[in-house]
């Protein structure tokens, strides 16, 4: 009997040990925080600052490797073999990045942005490089040698290659993005409208307005008419009241319903004088261009008319001087937007996506991540349970947005349901079906 239960216990203890022993094998072991680095960039873009932050992060990893003095002994050699890479993702993991700061100290014409950023640098890679190219740490460097830095990065499966192979590199876009945008910014729709605080007489703002879309039309842009804006107009006025409470930004609202890219006010005076039978006339014009989706003041061009002759009346001085100075105004507008524009899309077309019914944010945070592999940028500028908005760069137009959203919810367990609620502008709302 008592052998038996000694046996018993044996086998008791063995079971407990086997217990035990699995249980640590299945436990994954978290990434080695040591691992994170933080960057700073500063560029004329969006994009090449994000990269020079990365790159940063980077280089603070190598210090942390090789010590400080090493790094700058051997900063020349560095700069060859990896700082000045144009794919700075194949040094970090890029979905791991966190911003901390994305700030234009600049101006829209001529951008100073500074990034700040957290991310995972991939440090077995950047080890490697250094090794390969005989570059030997110092006392003040934790070491090139494995260590429990080397066991954070395990080997990555097939799936997070691809994954991180299709991140998006946001040094340059390719040829065939610069192509769309090329062919998307000449074939904007513009909305011409006037402040109608300076101009008054109809007759006047007609004559402005169809030199202005004659323009705009001969260059083979798309207009949108002023008939169609005044049918809109007090409809619009109405519903934008009662959704805002407040009666400003109503241009950019019909614009947004009319699904203009850019809207132009002409704001200015006129001017008349009469000597004998002589009639003049004058404008001085300012054309005031926004970025419909934002509302965002592209840039603005002021014109001052020379003083026209008329033998009939001042008025038609008057409206001569003001055709004149509009159609001599408007290449310069055109010309402006689109320059602005070009580096503000340089990472493809902001879009904004509204989600309905978000009660989920793993759900939310799985979409995003999915999102980040198949557009040029993501961010989450507001989430709730009822609600979650991001801001996309995409190179596409707005139904090849849509068609990507329901492409990737389709592979997201739980959002097989994504239905499109509504399309105004560039803002596309969908309801989760959660």
């Amino acid at each position: 009997m008592e052998g038996f239960v000694n046996r018993l216990h044996k086998y008791w203890l063995f079971g407990l040990v086997l217990i035990l022993v699995m249980g640590c094998a299945s436990t994954p072991q978290p990434a080695d925080t040591r691992d994170y680095y933080l960057g700073t960039g500063r560029a004329g873009g969006l994009g090449p600052a994000m990269s020079a932050a990365k790159m940063d992060a980077v280089r603070n990893a190598v210090i942390d490797l090789i010590g400080e003095s090493a790094e700058a002994s051997n900063r020349e050699l560095l700069n060859e073999i990896l700082y000045s890479t144009t794919n700075p993702n194949q040094f970090v993991y890029a979905e791991s990045m966190e911003t901390l700061r994305r700030e234009n100290l600049g101006t829209v014409d001529e951008m100073d942005m500074i990034y700040d950023l957290r991310i995972r640098v991939n440090v077995p890679k950047v080890r490697q490089i250094l090794e390969v190219n005989g570059i030997s740490g110092d006392a003040g460097g934790r070491g090139l040698q494995g260590g429990a830095a080397a066991d954070s990065n395990p080997p990555q499966t097939a799936s997070q290659s691809e994954a991180q192979a299709e991140e998006p590199v946001f040094q340059e876009p390719t040829a065939q993005q610069r192509q769309f945008l090329q062919r998307y910014l000449q074939t904007m729709t513009y909305m011409v409208y006037y402040n109608e605080e300076a101009i008054a007489d109809p007759f006047l703002i007609k004559a402005a307005l169809t030199q202005a879309n004659g323009y705009l039309a001969s260059q083979g842009y798309t207009v949108i008419f002023p008939e169609q804006i005044e049918t809109l107009k007090e409809d619009a006025r109405i519903a934008y009241e009662e959704q805002t409470g407040q009666a400003r930004s109503l241009m950019q609202y019909i614009a947004q319903r009319l699904n203009a890219d850019v809207y132009i006010e002409i704001d200015g005076s006129t001017t008349s004088s009469t000597n004998g039978s002589n009639y003049y006339g004058q404008a001085i014009i300012t054309l005031n261009i926004f970025e419909t989706s934002t509302g965002q003041l592209l840039g603005s061009v002021p014109y001052t008319s020379p003083r026209t002759l008329s033998r009939v009346d001042e008025f038609d001085a008057v409206s001569n001087a003001l055709q004149s100075s509009v159609y001599q105004a408007m290449p310069h507008a055109v010309n402006q937007s689109t320059t602005v524009l070009a580096k503000q899309f340089e990472m493809g077309i902001r879009y904004e996506v509204v989600l309905i019914n978000t009660p989920d944010s793993r759900l939310m945070s799985d979409l995003r991540r999915a999102l980040r592999r198949k557009v040029t940028d993501v961010e989450t500028v507001a989430q709730t349970a009822e609600e979650t908005r991001y801001v996309i760069h995409f190179y596409g137009r707005v139904d090849e947005l849509e068609d990507m959203m329901y492409d990737t919810a389709d592979l997201i367990p739980g959002l097989q349901n994504l239905d499109l609620v509504l399309t105004r502008g560039k803002t596309l709302t969908f309801d989760t079906g959660l």
